[in-house]
């Protein structure tokens, strides 16, 4: 039986027709839409097509894309804060920016810079990967917690808004995004997770602070159970 890669409810999908041949599921409680397992491509895949995308610090187009997300999110830090870029891709370019603004921040993608470091964080920002989680519940226990009680966390994935213009949405015609989050699939995970929303442009950029110690959501072992039945 599939399960909603988010919220873990299982079967309660409404069918979504996409602009591509790939089939597509809305979840009723929490408003992901999902492409089927089958339609994931491998790693290899997925890395050769991310090594195309033109996102350095030398675009001044890319840089100003960047800065819908870091410009909010400063008016929340203090350069004492040190910081994760999650799924920064090649060419770490959020690190840049941080770090001209004298804010400290690490890189870590799943991809190109594996290793991720044994500690905690003030923020962690992610810069379109959410879209690209095969299993978002799963990536959002581990930034949950790489994240200090009170930390912030940016999250900029265009946002969904009708099934009737998902159908030729742009966003959903890229074979690498698989989830596509709705403004209410934001409030889910702030309920889930404990977080405060303090920001949303209600369209890409959306930011939380964490606002308890103790996570309060679904255990490892039941992710990596749900996960293993998904993948049957």
């Amino acid at each position: 039986m599939p399960i909603c890669p988010l919220c873990l409810k299982p079967d309660d999908f409404q069918y979504l027709t996409g602009p591509d041949s790939r089939s597509f599921r809305m979840c009723v409680n929490c408003k992901l839409i999902f492409t089927d397992t089958k339609f994931h491509l491998p790693k290899s895949a997925e890395k050769r097509r991310y090594k195309f995308h033109n996102n350095s610090i030398d675009s001044p187009g890319y840089v100003r894309f960047l800065m819908q997300a870091i410009a909010p999110a400063t008016e929340h830090l203090t350069t004492k804060m040190h910081g994760l870029d999650f799924g920064c891709g090649a060419i770490p370019t959020v690190k840049e920016l941080f770090v001209s603004q004298g804010y400290g921040c690490d890189n870590y993608d799943p991809l190109f810079f594996p290793e991720l470091p044994n500690k905690k964080y003030d923020f962690i920002i992610a810069t379109e990967c959410f879209e690209h989680f095969f299993f978002p519940a799963k990536d959002l226990q581990l930034i949950n917690s790489k994240l200090h009680p009170n930390g912030i966390l940016i999250i900029m994935t265009e946002q969904w808004v009708s099934a009737a213009k998902f159908k030729s949405w742009y966003y959903a015609k890229d074979a690498t995004h698989v989830s596509f989050y709705h403004k209410s699939s934001m409030d889910f995970i702030a309920r889930k997770f404990d977080y405060e929303k303090i920001y949303s442009d209600n369209a890409r950029v959306t930011i939380f602070r964490k606002a308890k110690p103790e996570l309060n959501t679904d255990s490892d072992q039941e992710i990596r159970e749900n996960i293993a039945h998904e993948e049957v």
